[in-house]
């Protein structure tokens, strides 16, 4: 007897579920010092981790349709709550014969892990941005310029905060001298 297909399961209207990223002191990472680290945090409601539950369900039971374009058949997951961080979640599933080709096409290795500081991890995402949509930015103005002035509102930023930890660091200074 075939395998009857499940469908995708429909998320009820309170079902509630909220992303956000998250950030931390310790030693989580790391084996010998403690250091600044990212995290996700799901809060759900019970029909929120319902849902989630029978999407993963259907993730791990569903036939999986290998293509040159989509060898691990991905699937998007919004949690779409005026409360969630604006993140997208991307599901692909790996099997035998896709796993290299789905790994290499998310540049899942070893060499392209991010690791560190959220600090660090950031520079890496901001260049990878940067390289990977290239050539968008090479040839759409308007997407260049708006880029370019969000770069601009990041670097006051960036200089507003490292100001505000030397002016911190000026006193620890003095009174060990």
């Amino acid at each position: 007897m075939a395998k009857k297909s499940i469908s995708m399961p429909e998320k009820s209207k309170d079902a509630e579920i909220v992303v956000k990223r998250n950030f931390g002191y310790g030693s989580l990472f790391r084996r010998t010092d403690f250091g600044l680290y990212e995290g996700i945090s799901v809060f759900a409601n019970r029909r929120g981790y319902r849902f989630l539950s029978d999407y993963f369900k259907w993730m791990a039971e569903r036939t999986v349709s290998e293509s040159e374009g989509d060898p691990g058949d991905h699937t998007h997951l919004n949690p779409s709550s005026t409360r969630c961080d604006e993140l997208a979640f991307t599901f692909d599933s790996l099997t035998a014969s896709n796993r290299k080709a789905v790994l290499t096409n998310a540049n899942a290795t070893k060499k392209a892990r991010r690791t560190g500081s959220p600090i660090k991890q950031f520079k890496q995402i901001f260049v990878e941005i940067i390289d990977s949509f290239g050539s968008y930015l090479n040839n759409d103005d308007e997407l260049r310029k708006s880029v370019m002035d969000e770069i601009d509102e990041l670097i006051v930023v960036l200089k507003e905060k490292r100001k505000q930890l030397e002016e911190v660091c000026v006193p620890i200074a003095r009174t060990r001298s």
